[in-house]
């Protein structure tokens, strides 16, 4: 970005500000405010100046490091709305996961076969890309705005109090969604495990048993089990990867 505005404004002796620097604190403000906004373009600017300012304020990663000195949204801030980007990644996986156990739904039905080695895309896919993809866009768009207190910014002057109250805000709904998306997590490993030993009974001719588990899989939000180990966490791996 051009190198026009001023980091630390200066005022008169008296204390006042003259008509000069009156501009120059205005214009402070409305870069601030599509800094929070996360404006595209800012005047001057080719497309590359665009595109690496862009980048380096927006991106989950990058902009902890990188971000402009006069950005609303810190380096603290930014790793707040990280863990909870990946807390809603995770809380909708499972969560999608879940419901297609729980609905009898094959998780591994393919929808379509791409490639010569025949890719197969499933419907659990298709579902995490389409309704996953835009609840996990939803959510960090508006945890990023309400930590920037976008909408505040348009009146004018942020307060202490509202900056303080939206960083309060942002940081409850990311350790809710932490929470949640913990006990998802423990939810998918103990009915993984469950559907493992329903298998077992079944080749064991214990039919009964199989009964009582299919009963208890009739309830979306069962009792955990964490009986399988470390193995039934395997899931994981994929998710790090992603």
């Amino acid at each position: 970005m051009k190198d026009t505005i001023n980091v630390h404004p200066t005022f008169g002796e008296d204390g006042n500000q003259t008509p000069l620097e009156r501009e120059a604190e205005a214009q402070r403000r409305r870069f601030i405010r599509r800094l929070a906004a996360r404006a595209y373009h800012f005047p001057g600017n080719t497309w590359c100046e665009d595109w690496m300012q862009y980048m380096s304020n927006t991106h989950l990663v990058l902009g902890i490091f990188f971000h402009h000195p006069l950005h609303p949204v810190t380096g603290r801030e930014r790793c707040i709305i990280l863990l909870g980007s990946v807390a809603v990644g995770l809380l909708m996986s499972n969560l999608i996961y879940l419901w297609f156990v729980h609905a009898n739904i094959d998780t591994d039905e393919a929808v379509i076969s791409i490639g010569i080695n025949s890719l197969n895309v499933t419907k659990l896919m298709i579902t995490l890309w389409t309704l996953g993809s835009v609840v996990h866009t939803l959510f960090d768009l508006s945890v990023w705005h309400i930590k920037a207190c976008t909408l505040c910014r348009y009146g004018g002057n942020v307060s202490d109090e509202a900056m303080k109250c939206g960083r309060t805000a942002g940081v409850t709904i990311v350790l809710s969604t932490l929470a949640f998306a913990t006990y998802l997590v423990l939810l998918r490993a103990s009915s993984d495990y469950n559907k493992k030993m329903k298998v077992q009974l079944a080749a064991m001719g214990d039919f009964e048993s199989v009964e009582q588990e299919e009963e208890t899989a009739n309830v979306f939000f069962e009792s955990i089990s964490l009986a399988g180990g470390a193995q039934s966490f395997d899931f994981l791996a994929g998710y790090i990867i992603e």
